[in-house]
């Protein structure tokens, strides 16, 4: 979309040839690196892989970027304002962890946390093309991703094993012991059992508690042994990474030059092709719209058409147009100006037709917007429909940025990725899954839902409990109180099994305390057969 980065075809000058990369020399700031990312991969697989939840991951999470700020500053490297901005992100995602369960961002939330991490790394290290965020932003984390980091990911060893000739003595004299420790335990474990098979005396008496507890630990802890294994690989790759982008990022400026030409030689079509295609695309959509007006706008006034039965037939197929419509016109938005010869700044037929396709998809937006609202208003929200409606307003900022961008020149991929992070990191940070349980929960009580969805606090979690209390204490019908004192009942279990324990979070706190305070434990039962709501009772009532 942002030609000002790339020459026409006829412009096409060819780099020069990229001189070799450097070798991989370690110092003494890489071999304690080297070091350190052994305890950070075990703590990546003992605290976050396996949960995805709780302070264990805020604290890696805060742990890592401290890792990473002391090995950039003793190379010399300082921290842009861009590069806060991406540590903010990282650690805003990361303290979430610590607050809410997120049910309904958990996947999401896991992978944001980690595209932040290695991004990151990138801005700070100056290793994307222009220095910044920029329209290249995906080639440049496709480099971190997989390039820089499987690029030295053999660096790790070399630097371990360079540790003798640098200036750190503790490790130059600890690393062979430990390694000789290691051999020793493996050489061990095998020796034993044979010893004490073949001896049934005073050795068999001294070492047998110790064999057993060996044995228990490695053989019978399959999880524990499995996370000593995967840690290997993965303190390469995360060595891979942040040593990697400190040791390329003086070779971009060859990088980029050989971008630049790469994709200037996809300028190939004419300037009248690429307005024809447009040009039909918008005639096609203009008649389209203007055939199905009481389709298209009936949600903005609350009417369901007279060939719909349902309003979540009518929602739904909204939507998917919408996403069907957005994601064709971006790629014909996209390829129509990286491919024409003839630049966007040159011609004025262009930018009308850019212009035009994107009111149109706002236009779209706004329709399937109001028909989810519509939808709402009948069935109540859930998660699988705020997000939609936040994913619509992302894709509004878009289409506004592509209208301005034929006016005014910045990197609308720039613009996309902050806005992005930044309303993600901060909708991580607020109890989505408690927003969408309390507001089903509020209209309930109000009479303008006909029924509480009970599968919504399911979902929720934890975070359904004040909207479950908050029913259950007002409503009187008994197949919906039994459902939900024995979600809270279940939600009070796993509450207290966190309690303590490393992958406990606010959320949970909140919720043991307010359970207590209102008489609630393990041991309840549910009265239910009353017309009037009951309150929990013991076993000893």
């Amino acid at each position: 979309m942002t030609e000002q980065v790339l020459p026409t075809r006829d412009e096409v000058v060819l780099p020069k040839p990229v001189p070799p990369r450097h070798p991989f020399t370690p110092t003494s700031e890489d071999g304690l690196l080297a070091v350190f990312v052994f305890a950070l991969g075990f703590l990546f697989w003992h605290w976050v892989f396996f949960t995805w939840q709780g302070l264990q991951v805020t604290l890696f999470t805060a742990l890592f970027g401290t890792l990473c700020v002391l090995y950039f500053k003793s190379k010399g490297i300082s921290m842009s304002r861009e590069s806060y901005f991406w540590l903010a992100m990282l650690q805003l995602t990361g303290l979430s962890f610590a607050l809410w369960r997120n049910e309904g961002l958990a996947g999401w939330r896991a992978l944001f946390l980690f595209c932040f991490a290695v991004y990151w790394v990138l801005a700070t290290t100056k290793m994307t093309l222009l220095g910044k965020t920029s329209d290249w932003l995906p080639l440049d984390f496709l480099n971190g991703l997989l390039g820089v980091a499987l690029r030295h990911f053999g660096s790790h060893y070399k630097s371990l094993f360079a540790l003798r000739q640098n200036k750190i003595l503790f490790m130059a004299k600890a690393w062979p012991i430990l390694l000789g420790a290691v051999l020793s335990i493996m050489l061990l474990s095998l020796v034993l059992p044979l010893l004490l098979t073949a001896d049934s005396g005073d050795f068999t008496i001294l070492v047998g508690d110790f064999a057993a507890a060996w044995r228990n630990l490695m053989w019978q802890n399959e999880e524990l042994t499995i996370k000593l294994i995967l840690t290997i690989p993965t303190a390469s790759y995360l060595f891979g990474l942040i040593a990697g982008s400190v040791h390329e990022a003086k070779g971009q400026g060859n990088r980029l030059s050989a971008a630049k030409s790469s994709l200037a030689t996809l300028r190939i079509l004419p300037l009248p092709t690429v307005l024809t295609v447009m040009g039909m695309l918008t005639t096609v959509y203009l008649v389209f719209i203007a055939g199905q007006l009481n389709y298209f706008f009936s949600s903005f006034v609350g009417e369901l058409p007279s060939h719909y039965l349902t309003y979540a037939d009518f929602a739904r197929r909204g939507f998917f147009e919408l996403c069907a419509i957005a994601v064709i016109n971006l790629a014909v938005l996209t390829i129509g100006n990286l491919s024409s010869r003839t630049l966007r700044s040159r011609s004025f037929a262009l930018r009308l037709l850019n212009i035009l396709l994107a009111v149109l998809t706002l236009l779209l937006i706004a329709t399937a917007f109001s028909k989810m609202m519509l939808y709402v208003d009948a069935f109540g929200l859930t998660m699988w429909r705020l997000l939609p409606l936040i994913f619509m307003l992302l894709l509004s900022v878009i289409c506004c940025a592509i209208i301005a961008l034929q006016k005014w020149q910045f990197s609308i991929m720039r613009l996309t990725a902050i806005v992005g992070a930044l309303a993600f990191s901060l909708l991580t940070l607020v109890n989505l899954d408690g927003y969408v349980a309390n507001y089903n929960a509020q209209r309930y009580l109000e009479g303008t839902l006909s029924s509480f969805d009970i599968v919504t606090v399911l979902r929720a979690g934890p975070a359904g409990v004040e909207a479950a209390l908050l029913v259950y204490r007002e409503t009187t019908e008994q197949d919906l109180r039994r459902n939900l004192a024995a979600y809270l009942n279940q939600a009070h279990r796993n509450a207290l099994s966190t309690s303590g324990r490393a992958f406990d979070t606010l959320e949970n706190a909140a919720l043991r305390r307010i359970l207590a305070q209102g008489g609630w434990d393990k041991t309840i039962e549910w009265g239910i057969g009353s017309d009037k709501p009951l309150a929990p009772r013991t076993r000893e009532d």
